[in-house]
């Protein structure tokens, strides 16, 4: 079902956003059982001043390299708490991710076509559905995974257009695939997203990362694990579980 369009008060603008979209392990078979679909949001015109923000962090740490939940090691934990609680502390972040669980047991044939891409699209809906709000208007930046990130982008363009039958695309400008390294905001995205994935991957060998997902149950008393009610618009999380396996 499409958004219904709301109409503007008198002295209400339209405000222009600007999304930060990761994802990881979204492939079909990748060995993973666990995908998560994230987006990390602020209006357009606090992007500069954000991103300026963290590289100021970054330097007071002398991190130069990018940021990547991949490469958290104990040496870094003083700093990545204290960008996580930048995230906490700067009212215009705000982020949601998708949990799939079990997703060997998904069933494309009966529910998506026998695609996984369809249902990786139905995903991305889900994921973003809730954010978007015509009539403000919405740029979406996707981390590029692999050779398919453009063609990907577009179609996922089109999906959301009709959805919120945004067929001249008033509202959702454009989607476009950019690399992490060159965008701040989306490594922040990746951090986030990464210590939700290790909670739900019950991973602990890595005292660092344990650590950064510790910090986030606190701040959103939660497991990391469990549905949080979109009130929770700060760190919000739609945890998704195939319903019965595959045949």
């Amino acid at each position: 079902m499409g958004h219904k369009i709301q109409k503007l008060n008198e002295g209400e603008r339209i405000l222009e956003y600007d999304i930060y979209c990761d994802e990881s392990c979204h492939l079909e078979n990748d060995n993973n059982n666990v995908m998560l679909l994230s987006a990390l949001w602020c209006p357009k015109s606090d992007v500069k001043r954000i991103c300026n923000e963290i590289k100021n962090l970054q330097e007071k740490y002398n991190k130069k390299s990018e940021l990547k939940w991949t490469k958290v090691s104990p040496a870094d934990v003083e700093f990545y708490i204290h960008l996580l609680r930048y995230f906490y502390n700067e009212s215009k972040l705000l982020f949601r991710t998708i949990v799939i669980n079990n997703k060997n047991n998904l069933d494309h044939a009966t529910f998506n076509n026998g695609s996984h891409d369809e249902f990786y699209y139905k995903m991305y809906y889900l994921l973003l559905n809730k954010i978007i709000d015509p009539p403000n208007q919405y740029k979406i930046y996707i981390d590029k995974k692999d050779t398919r990130s453009s063609s990907k982008s577009t179609h996922l363009k089109n999906i959301l257009r009709n959805k919120i039958y945004d067929f001249d695309g008033e509202y959702v400008k454009d989607i476009r695939v950019v690399d992490s390294h060159q965008v701040r905001i989306l490594q922040l995205a990746d951090i986030l997203m990464g210590a939700v994935s290790y909670a739900n991957r019950n991973l602990e060998g890595n005292a660092a990362k344990k650590e950064i997902a510790n910090f986030l149950k606190n701040q959103t008393s939660s497991d990391l694990k469990t549905t949080l009610p979109f009130m929770h618009e700060k760190f919000n999380i739609f945890s998704f579980s195939p319903r019965g396996s595959k045949k």
